[in-house]
């Protein structure tokens, strides 16, 4: 899309703002934002993810402003930056990191910045403030990383679902021993994420539940070796069985309920999918207590991980992260009424704006 005028002081741009309470996105145009500060970056957007969080916000499912832009997950190339940084430079390849944190409050001094008192959800672009769904973007300076040469800009996007993952991995810490027997529920971009991370890792006893074929074929077209079945047929087959690690990327309850009786004793649950915030699952606590099962949740992604994202990135981008092989669709901003749709029938695996 071009710019909607040549006027330097009207300069405008297309974006996709939310109507939470029409459950619906709007096509618009606006000002393309100016830097104000010098810690202020203006990025061109080239891509934006559409997550599962956004398809939340929308149905007003996930607490978000009204009225913003919405887009999250987003790169592109700096368009302008305040010269006193000398490792970035105006047309430098950006990934921006949505989260910030003051570093300053308890939490943050306690290593869990995502309970930032100042900044994490609460000041989150693309759910708190104007996000990528945009042709422009104003971000802060220490939340953009470079890309490296080697790496595709529609690869690159995936940086910041991969950093969540990432924190769940941190979050399982010891307990995901190698040659460990490992359950992955949904098979939608995080699930698939999740195996690749896990294959590059070295882990081959894993396990991949989903019940929808076109996204079971994804799975084995990614080579990865996994078994991958439905709830259903892996019980026929073994009745006893059981993980050590059971992942849910599902965000279903019912495949969550489903999942507890199948967690090894020792073992553990990590809840990474974002399930509706009515739902409810049940579990024995006695069954917590005797068979000594921990239950882990994963929320969004740290500083750390974000930058680390993107060193697996850079290691998977020739063999795992091909957008054949993630089932990736790309739309461009004006097809977003499409694009929500595509989305919903769960054709896909994930859903990307090109801009």
């Amino acid at each position: 899309m071009s710019n909607l005028s040549t006027n330097p002081d009207l300069l405008k741009m297309y974006c996709i703002k939310v109507d939470i309470k029409n459950k619906r996105t709007i096509l618009t145009s606006e000002k393309i934002p100016e830097r104000e500060t010098d810690t202020d970056v203006i990025v061109k957007v080239a891509y934006a993810g559409f997550c599962g969080t956004d398809w939340h916000i929308i149905n007003g499912e996930f607490d978000a402003e009204d009225g913003i832009t919405l887009g999250h997950e987003f790169v592109g190339s700096i368009a302008d930056i305040s010269p006193k940084y000398s490792h970035l430079v105006k047309g430098d390849r950006v990934a921006v990191n949505p989260n910030m944190s003051c570093g300053i409050c308890i939490p943050c001094k306690r290593k869990k910045s995502i309970f930032c008192e100042e900044g994490s959800l609460k000041h989150t672009i693309g759910i708190a403030s104007n996000g990528g769904w945009a042709e422009y973007a104003k971000v802060h300076v220490s939340l953009v990383a470079k890309v490296p040469d080697e790496v595709l800009l529609s690869q690159a996007v995936l940086c910041e679902p991969l950093s969540c993952v990432i924190h769940g991995l941190d979050k399982l810490g010891l307990d995901l021993d190698m040659g460990c027997n490992i359950l992955v529920i949904g098979v939608g971009i995080i699930g698939l994420l999740w195996s690749c991370l896990l294959h590059v890792m070295g882990h081959r006893k894993v396990t991949v539940l989903e019940p929808n074929i076109n996204r079971r074929q994804l799975l084995l077209k990614a080579g990865l070796g996994y078994r991958c079945t439905t709830h259903e047929e892996l019980l026929q087959e073994n009745p006893n069985y059981k993980a050590d690690i059971c992942i849910d990327c599902s965000g279903n309850a019912e495949a969550m309920q489903a999942t507890i009786p199948l967690i090894q004793r020792g073992g553990t649950f990590l809840i990474f999918g974002v399930a509706h915030p009515d739902k409810q699952i049940t579990i024995n606590p006695y069954k917590l207590f005797y068979e000594e099962i921990s239950i882990l949740g994963v929320n969004i992604n740290t500083p750390n991980t974000f930058e680390r994202s993107m060193s697996y990135i850079e290691s998977m981008s020739k063999t795992y992260l091909t957008m054949e092989i993630l089932g990736i669709k790309t739309f461009p901003l004006s097809e977003h009424e499409a694009a929500l749709k595509a989305f919903s029938s769960g054709s896909f695996t994930k859903i990307m704006f090109e801009v």
